[in-house]
Parts: structure tokens; C-alpha cells; sequence
């Protein structure tokens, strides 16, 4: 951010940057709790209205998730819930995978199901509607049912 003269200290000390290490956002507990995830995400949009930011814009890098620790499978999920926050908020919000990383962890179920949770992707570079899309409540519902592919 500094190489295109982004004055970094001002912006968190203004409020305008916040940065989170993984200790302190998917991981507050040790080990990822989706619920607790999902209510960080809220109070942080609900908080950043009330300081008069009318937007925010949220970047989560995703590979906390190669880490081995408890409830990481949750991560389909968390993913596909979290489209039912967003709404509420104006806010842009970049989930990045490295999914050459991720493939060495993750079966390609899990991975297309991560896929299938984004309703943007960039792919080839070119930001585009996911033809893959799934709703949460339709996508939540497939995975229960019996038979489903675990995630």
C-alpha cells in the first residue's frame, strides 16, 4: 500500500485501515469458530457505519484455512453464511484462496463447494457473475442431506 503512496499509519490511526492477523479474526479462539467469525464480521460493519464510514470493504486472505486445526472443514459453511450478512451492509468483501495451496489440502468437493459459496469470482483475471452460485439456504440444505458431499 505504501508503494502507491498510501500513508498506512494515518489510515489506521484514523480508522480507515483495519488489519487483523489471523489470531485475531478467524482464529480468536484458538481454532476456527464459525459463529464467532460471523459475528465479528457483523459488529465490525455495524461498528464501522456508526464512525460514519458509509461502505466498508473487507479483504480476507483465506489460507489461515491450511492450517491444521479444529473445525477448519467448517469453512463451506462459514463461506455460504456469510452471504446472508453481507446484505445488511454496504460493503465490497475479496475472499482470496491460493487454490494450488488449497488443492494440496482440501478434496476438489470442498473446493468447488468454496467455489460454489462466492457469488463473484475472478477467474482469468476477469471479475465475473459465478455461474456456479448456490444460495446459502439452497447450499446449506444440500449439504445436510444424507448422501452430500462432506465439507
Amino acid at each position: 500500500m505504501a508503494a502507491l503512496d498510501v500513508d498506512v499509519a494515518d489510515a489506521e490511526r484514523t480508522g480507515l485501515l483495519e488489519i487483523r492477523p489471523w489470531e485475531q479474526a478467524h482464529l480468536r479462539s484458538g481454532f476456527f469458530d464459525k459463529n464467532a467469525r460471523l459475528g465479528l464480521l457483523d459488529e465490525a460493519m455495524v461498528i464501522s457505519k456508526a464512525q460514519g464510514f458509509d461502505r466498508i470493504r473487507l479483504w480476507a486472505n483465506m489460507e489461515w484455512a491450511l492450517q491444521d486445526l479444529p473445525s477448519v472443514h467448517n469453512i463451506v459453511k462459514f463461506e455460504s453464511r456469510f452471504n446472508d450478512i453481507l446484505p445488511e451492509h454496504d460493503g465490497a468483501v475479496v475472499c482470496t484462496y491460493d487454490m494450488a495451496r488449497f488443492s494440496t489440502k482440501f478434496s476438489a468437493s470442498v473446493m468447488i463447494d468454496i467455489l460454489r459459496t462466492h457469488p463473484l469470482v475472478i477467474m482469468g483475471g476477469v471479475l465475473q457473475e459465478n455461474p456456479f452460485y448456490v444460495p446459502p439456504a439452497e447450499l446449506l440444505r444440500e449439504l445436510r442431506e444424507p448422501g452430500a458431499l462432506a465439507s
